[in-house]
């Protein structure tokens, strides 16, 4: 079988790569000590994430991380960017169309960082 050959019959049957790819994906966030900005930005993630279908489907504080700048940006330029935030542990991750599994999923993700109004009073009567 000629090199053409072979590639053409990799493509044809949805060749998939034996390389697991491993990337240093920043340290796990802390909701307490998060500005209110910041934990606007991580439940923004986890929304536009359920917005496009998507339910990560094992949303949790550990799953979400942080890195000092973005992942498109060189590592030596991230030192003087902006904090960025990554969704990670996908292995439960599913497309659905059910809007009700969805919402329930972006409730979690509000829970998480103290932004719905009852969560928030909740966390700080646990305080007391």
């Amino acid at each position: 079988m000629s090199r053409h050959e072979r590639h053409e019959s990799l493509h044809r049957h949805h060749y998939l790569s034996p390389i697991l790819l491993l990337e240093h994906c920043g340290s796990e966030i802390d909701p307490d000590k998060l500005y209110q900005d910041d934990k606007q930005e991580c439940a923004s993630l986890i929304l536009h994430f359920n917005r496009a279908g998507w339910l990560h489907g094992s949303l949790a504080v550990q799953n979400i991380m942080w890195q000092q700048g973005k992942p498109t940006e060189w590592p030596i330029e991230r030192l003087h960017s902006v904090k960025s935030f990554r969704l990670i542990d996908i292995g439960r991750l599913v497309k659905v169309n059910n809007r009700t599994e969805l919402m329930a999923e972006d409730e979690i993700a509000l829970r998480l960082f103290y932004l719905l109004h009852h969560a928030h009073k909740k966390k700080q009567t646990e305080k007391k």
